[in-house]
């Protein structure tokens, strides 16, 4: 009993099992996009059961890690993992689920959208998948035909450009019978995921038609230029007055070269002018205060000479004075000794004398004498009012010298008199028999007592 049970259940499961089996099918052309359109891409199960209850899946096998095109799921849309480039691109028509359909529309196609797409479907108990290729065309914009001038023998240049195409589009020339012209150069450029053709021939024929067409598997663009015997007759003025014209630009082009070095050189010597004048500005800015410098240096070395001057002269009315002095000893010390001799005190007058010399030069140089003056007894000098101050009338002989200038004595103690060869002070307020040594006087000047400069010699005796 147990084992027809069990071989029912078999049955019933491997029934089951091939009622549920299913084949996806597809395309086997590959599947042509353009560019910026959409496109369906075919995908079924066989036999045509519904695929509502099952699972659903787009995905790219040709890219890295699979990218997710589309997933149903669950009686639903899933796109959460959904590549950013297919985002609200894509769609599944659920209604057409119900009959086996799968096929997936793809909007607004791009050139990047070309390769292969997997249809994944999968059920409780069974799943196929099915590859479509996609290939993709961009048309790009009309080409254009441009003439390019003449080459040296009279073709003439025509240039063919179009740009914007996927893939890279082939190009041909076609004559008036459609005959296919051989191309002299083709440039070629690739802007992103497009393509820009650049192609370029020459013709000689006088009247024809010649077309330009840009061609792709299932799109073909093409233009049209035609050529008159005009055109050719005239590519030689044409060639005059280009040729007469790049002359005329060369020779504009010189002028202008010759005249802008010029310019050039003249504004170079208008800026060193300048540079010089305010050099020169400068330098005499700073000239100024050097002249002044050099005019106060002036002023102070004639100052300083003049000083100099005054200290030659004062030297040597010094010196003079000096010299005058020590003849005036030479002259009055013998005398003094001769006279010494002739009295008593000789020998003790003259010991002293050797002795007291050089301090009473000392004294006389730096004490002052107030003498009153004796004018009874000279009656060449001439007395002030007060009775203090003299001064000679005429030139007395005083031991064979002569007195050539005015002597002036001031004082209260003491009056002159004229001894013989000697003239002798008496002190009445303080009197005493004291004698000094003998010196040279000139004059008394006032107050002071400074002696002046020495031309007449006499000889003071002084007691007191």
């Amino acid at each position: 009993m147990k084992l027809i049970c069990l071989t029912l259940l078999i049955i019933s499961e491997i029934t089951v099992s091939k009622t549920e089996q299913f084949e996806v099918v597809g395309p086997a052309d590959p599947v042509f996009a353009v560019a910026g359109e959409d496109v369906i891409l075919p995908c079924s199960v066989k036999p045509n059961i519904s695929v509502v209850d099952m699972r659903v899946e787009w995905f790219r096998p040709d890219l890295k890690d699979s990218q997710l095109v589309h997933l149903y799921r669950d009686h639903e849309d899933r796109n959460t993992d959904q590549s950013l480039s297919y985002r609200s691109r894509t769609k599944l028509n659920h209604q057409e689920l119900q009959k086996g359909n799968a096929s997936l529309k793809l909007s607004s196609v791009q050139v990047s959208d070309e390769g292969l797409y997997r249809c994944f479907i999968q059920s409780k108990s069974w799943y196929d998948d099915v590859t479509i290729n996609v290939s993709v065309e961009a048309v790009g914009r009309p080409p254009v035909i441009t003439v390019d001038g003449f080459d040296h023998s009279g073709g003439l240049h025509l240039q063919c450009e179009s740009e914007g195409w996927y893939p890279e589009p082939d190009v041909e020339w076609l004559d008036s019978e459609g005959v296919s012209l051989s191309s002299e150069t083709t440039e070629t450029h690739r802007n992103g995921d497009r393509f820009s053709v650049k192609h370029t021939m020459t013709v000689y024929e006088g009247d024809s038609k010649i077309h330009c067409r840009f061609k792709l598997k299932h799109h073909m663009l093409e233009t049209l230029i035609i050529t008159t015997s005009n055109m050719f007759n005239s590519w030689r003025t044409s060639v005059t007055m280009i040729s007469v014209f790049v002359v005329l630009s060369v020779i504009a082009g010189i002028l202008i070269a010759v005249f802008a070095h010029k310019n050039k050189e003249r504004i170079q010597l208008q800026n060193k002018h300048s540079k010089l004048q305010n050099e020169s500005s400068h330098l005499q800015n700073e000239h100024s205060p050097l002249q002044n410098e050099h005019s106060q240096l002036l002023e102070e070395r004639s100052q300083l000479q003049n000083e100099r001057s005054q200290l030659q002269i004062e030297k040597s009315r010094i010196h003079l004075e000096h010299e005058e002095l020590l003849e005036c000893l030479r002259t009055l010390i013998p005398k003094a000794l001769m006279y010494l001799r002739k009295h008593k005190e000789c020998d003790h007058l003259l010991e002293h004398l050797k002795t007291l010399l050089p301090k009473a030069i000392t004294h006389l140089r730096t004490h002052r004498v107030n003498v009153i003056l004796d004018a009874d007894t000279h009656p060449h000098l001439i007395v002030s009012d007060d009775g203090k101050q003299a001064r000679v009338s005429s030139c007395v002989p005083i031991w064979s010298a002569r007195i050539s200038e005015c002597m002036n004595f001031k004082g209260h103690t003491s009056e002159v008199h004229e001894v013989h060869e000697t003239l002798r002070l008496h002190s009445f307020s303080k009197f005493r028999h004291r004698e000094f040594p003998i010196s040279t006087l000139y004059s008394f000047n006032g107050e002071t007592g400074e002696l002046p400069s020495c031309q007449d010699r006499f000889v003071f005796m002084f007691y007191s």
